[in-house]
């Protein structure tokens, strides 16, 4: 369910607005449901930027790990990474667009394993079928332990900043 929390209208205030999501779900391992809570809050983080915090709850004592990721979609020229690439440790990564001369800014409080690939559509033309580069498709993910009743916490920052 989605609540907005603060003030939703256009005048000046001195909290940003910040919308919330909240769910219980679970993972399932090894055949076993192991129940957890997720809250997911964005507000805004500078002009061009949103931050995004995730809080993720055990809601059982079992201990257990799994991979936590999050996907990002941007229709992008950045055509270095068409075939595709995957990088350890990123605590922050910026993306070129060619076609608008603007980057984009991922950050993470926490260092994750970053899968990025490009995405194309398939075309006729005089020459055959021909591949056309359209966007950029971004996983950022990490290992999550919990050693019983925890709670972990990830917040994102993506930033859209114009190319001077």
């Amino acid at each position: 369910k989605a609540r907005p929390e603060g003030p939703l209208n256009a005048g000046p205030s001195p909290e940003p607005p910040r919308l919330s999501f909240e769910r219980k779900g679970s993972v399932r391992l090894d055949r076993k449901k192991h129940p957890l809570f997720v809250k997911k809050t964005v507000d805004a983080a500078g002009p061009g930027a949103i931050r995004v915090a995730y809080e993720i709850r055990n809601e059982s004592r079992d201990a257990f790990s799994f991979y936590f990721g999050v996907e990002f979609n941007f229709s992008i020229g950045e055509l270095s990474l068409a075939a595709g690439a995957t990088e350890s440790h990123v605590l922050s990564r910026t993306f070129k667009d060619a076609w608008r001369e603007l980057e984009i800014r991922l950050s993470s409080d926490e260092e994750v394993l970053m899968h990025a690939v490009g995405l194309e559509t398939v075309s006729g033309s005089e020459g055959g079928l021909e591949g056309t580069f359209q966007q950029v498709a971004v996983l950022f993910q990490r290992k999550i332990t919990f050693l019983g009743h925890d709670t972990v916490k990830q917040t994102f920052t993506l930033e859209v900043l114009k190319k001077a």
